[in-house]
């Protein structure tokens, strides 16, 4: 049962890896597109460990370019 719940947390984070990367890709935030596409990976060869880190090295990315979209104004 551990090893179930293994694979669905790695199907999971490979696909918020994926979905995080690509929307960054589309807004030409490509810094931390890697760093998801670290997240991508990771679940893709079903493991799991290493994923806080990842995280924490993230989300201070992303708070840092929603910072910066948040000041973006269409003309």
């Amino acid at each position: 049962q551990r090893q179930m719940c293994i694979r669905d947390s790695a199907a999971t984070l490979h696909r918020v890896g994926h979905t995080i990367k690509g929307t960054l890709l589309s807004l030409g935030i490509e810094g931390p597109s890697k760093i998801a596409q670290s997240l991508e990976d990771l679940g893709a060869s079903g493991m799991i460990d290493g994923a806080t880190l990842i995280m924490s090295e993230l989300s201070p990315q992303l708070e840092k370019a929603i910072n910066e979209l948040s000041t973006y104004r269409l003309p």
